[in-house]
């Protein structure tokens, strides 16, 4: 592992996290990372713009590419409006877009191609702008993207 005093990564920690809890369960929180890092406890920063966009990839990027050969499911999704599942702000529409019905399949659709195509921001509070190639844009707030996620994931094992 590197010093302590550097921040590990968020595999590292997670890799250390399941050792300790096969290891040392009663162990505190606290006593956690204290052992794997200098930064209180208190200030420590675990999302990250990084870890944030792996997730999208696994949870959102990959998942649809597997779900869009499922002809039933991805139906069902061009029937649910997208807002069923989370609250989002659209920022900028293309007219044509605009007049299309804003479905799951839809923003799960425009989110993967964002997603694949390095076309997420996220802002000081973690909330994620996902654009495309014609300056179309969605924002999520992080607890919002979390529930959509959520969501997303509770359907595909439904």
């Amino acid at each position: 592992m590197a010093e302590k005093n550097a921040t590990p990564s968020i595999f590292t920690l997670l890799s250390f996290f399941q050792k300790a809890l096969h290891e040392q369960p009663g162990q505190t929180l606290e006593e956690f990372w204290g052992k794997h890092s200098n930064v209180p406890p208190q200030q420590a920063q675990l999302l990250t713009p990084a870890f944030l966009q792996q997730q999208l990839y696994g949870q959102i990027a990959r998942p649809w590419e597997r779900l869009k050969r499922n002809k039933t499911k991805k139906s069902v999704l061009k029937k649910i409006m997208a807002t069923d599942w989370a609250d989002f702000e659209i920022l900028n529409l293309h007219p044509t877009l605009s007049r299309k019905p804003m479905t799951l399949s839809f923003v799960l659709e425009f989110l993967r191609n964002a997603i694949s195509h390095d076309k997420v921001r996220w802002d000081k509070d973690l909330n994620a702008t996902f654009a495309d190639w014609d300056s179309n844009k969605l924002r999520f707030s992080l607890p919002e993207l979390i529930r959509f996620m959520e969501a997303f994931e509770a359907f595909r094992q439904s």
